[in-house]
């Protein structure tokens, strides 16, 4: 029921409606307080997690450079490597065929000796019928 305005009845619900609309703010105010902390520290929160994802794709990123500057290393020492074992292959294969040639050339060379012997045999043989005539 309505108050007549200026009674103490009147002042007393306004003074209750007071303590009511007083106490919903300082409920408000705790609210918004408690969501301020609560964002300040989602916010750090998020920020410590950016961080450390930024972090850790710096080290990645670092540990990638690094593996992939090992394997080129190790590309260029392994095609070093192959070409070197080429021109030993090659040397090798020259090698064998150097020593064909001269086998062949030994074979030429010890028959023509055989030759020159058996040429100078029969030399000795006609200086020898030569000499006893």
């Amino acid at each position: 029921t309505p108050q007549a305005p200026g009674s103490a009845a009147a002042t007393e619900d306004w003074e209750e409606t007071s303590r009511k609309w007083q106490k919903a703010a300082s409920s408000l105010q705790s609210a918004l307080d408690s969501a301020i902390v609560s964002r300040d520290a989602f916010a750090a929160t998020s920020k410590t997690e950016r961080l450390e994802k930024e972090r850790i794709l710096a080290l990645y990123e670092k540990e990638k450079t690094t593996v992939r500057n090992e394997l080129n290393d190790a590309f260029k020492v392994a095609k070093t490597n192959l070409k070197k074992l080429n021109d030993t292959t090659a040397v090798a294969e020259m090698g064998g065929k150097t020593i064909e040639v001269l086998k062949d050339e030994l074979g030429v060379a010890t028959q023509r000796l055989k030759g020159a012997d058996d040429d100078l045999a029969a030399s000795r043989k006609q200086v020898k019928r030569l000499t006893s005539n």
